[in-house]
């Protein structure tokens, strides 16, 4: 993770989440303004995958419920490894054999929401870049 991204995340470090968005390529995380007193989205931290090549497919997914998620307090990514496979889905080409994956682990004072970044790519590429993003709303 870049100096930038760290420095985004360290300044939600005790916001209340309001809501956290997994959708394909990206990952939303709304804050209010006063720690959960109101519901008024103040800052949003945007997370993606920077990294993007051709022959490849970058995505999150995650099971977990993203209902009633606290104040955070940490945000730490962890390696998952990669895998080579036979037979891969239709949707991600044929050439596209291997398989990494990249956990971020959303820490808040209630739970911990687990993210898992992919990367399906035909070996020429390698890693996951996680970055982050802070946008203020007037």
């Amino acid at each position: 993770m870049d100096q930038e991204s760290v420095e985004s995340i360290s300044k939600c470090i005790g916001k209340h989440i309001n809501y956290l968005i997994v959708k394909d390529d990206k990952i939303i995380i709304g804050f209010d303004k006063d720690q959960g007193l109101n519901y008024f989205t103040k800052y949003i931290l945007e997370i993606t995958d920077e990294i993007s090549i051709c022959c490849e497919d970058r995505y999150f997914t995650c099971d977990d419920e993203l209902d009633s998620l606290g104040i955070l307090s940490s945000i730490e990514s962890r390696d998952g490894g990669e895998v080579e496979e036979e037979n891969v889905p239709e949707e991600y080409g044929s050439e596209n054999t291997f398989h990494q994956t990249n956990f971020l682990l959303i820490n808040t004072n209630l739970k911990t929401i687990t993210i898992c970044a992919h990367n399906r790519q035909n070996g020429c590429y390698d890693g996951i870049n996680i970055s982050a993003k802070l946008y203020t709303l007037q």
